[in-house]
């Protein structure tokens, strides 16, 4: 209903999500650690779709510029380089 209250239910929603990201990457390491190497860091990224020309995104309509993909990404020691 107010500003205040918004703060708390994202302040919640904010810290669950986080515990539950981290026992997620613990999880994984334990069952992936031997095959693809340690886990640093597990999540969802947004990016913008389209494709780039020149370090530019070029599009035929400006409505797809503003189309974000949800991608889920992990990250390890070899992508860390």
């Amino acid at each position: 209903m107010d500003p205040q209250e918004a703060t708390t239910w994202f302040n919640a929603l904010h810290s669950a999500i986080g515990k539950s990201t981290q026992k997620a990457l613990l999880d994984a390491n334990r069952a992936l650690v031997s095959i693809i190497g340690e886990l640093k860091h597990i999540g969802w990224l947004s990016r913008r779709s389209g494709s780039e020309q020149n370090g530019r995104s070029s599009s035929e309509s400006s409505d797809e510029l503003d189309k974000w993909q949800s991608i889920f990404v992990a990250v390890t020691d070899r992508e860390l380089r």
